[in-house]
């Protein structure tokens, strides 16, 4: 964490410190320049989750207190995997097992559980699947009037860049009905109207 040593020194000197930290992560300053030793310093200032990629496969980012400097950050599997329903689901990367059932019953304790879901079965167009986080991707959280990308939802969460690619969304078509363990898309929630309730619960398993 680079912020700390930063903070105190004058700019001269927060130069130095960010070529000596990339000098111990890279093990050389080929192709470093002066562009980007500021462009560094200069992700201090900005909100969320900020990346800058550096010669050398090496990055500098900005996770909201944090600056850190690291070689190139990890590359997550995509995964794509259909939902049963009823039935039993496993998602082998990044790791959830998720139960599901129809009912016309409401259950109270789905209710506080971000893992635990209950939507209108009835409301959903097609046949739902778990997937990886894409670009552009947008949904309507609970509680909310109009749409919201994925990506400031999580930024508004302040939800690290890496732990984002982690999070399976089940859609319905081109639609997000669930971000798995943090809100379901408003459109889909169950209402007096009901009839049929699908409920969903994930449950995370550890990787070996």
């Amino acid at each position: 964490n680079a912020e700390k040593l930063l903070s105190s020194h004058p700019l001269a000197l927060q130069r130095r410190v960010i070529r000596k930290l990339i000098l111990e992560v890279k093990g050389n300053l080929k192709n470093i320049t002066f562009v980007h030793i500021d462009k560094i310093l200069k992700l201090r200032s900005d909100k969320g989750t900020k990346i800058i990629n550096l010669p050398g496969d090496i990055i500098a980012k900005r996770e909201y207190h944090q600056l850190v400097i690291e070689k190139g950050r990890q590359k997550y599997p995509s995964f794509f995997s259909s939902l049963s329903v009823p039935g039993k689901t496993i998602l082998s990367y990044p790791g959830f097992l998720f139960e599901s059932e129809v009912s016309y019953k409401k259950s109270s304790c789905f209710s506080s559980d971000p893992y635990c879901i209950q939507l209108d079965w009835d409301k959903l167009p097609d046949s739902l699947f778990l997937r990886g986080r894409k670009k552009g991707d947008k949904f309507q959280p609970l509680g909310m009037k109009g749409e919201k990308k994925l990506k400031d939802f999580f930024i508004d969460l302040k939800i690290p860049l890496q732990q984002r690619d982690k999070i399976p969304v089940l859609v319905s078509g081109k639609r997000i009905v669930w971000v798995v363990g943090y809100r379901i898309d408003d459109r889909f929630k169950v209402d007096e109207h009901t009839n049929r309730i699908l409920r969903i619960k994930a449950t995370y398993l550890p990787q070996r």
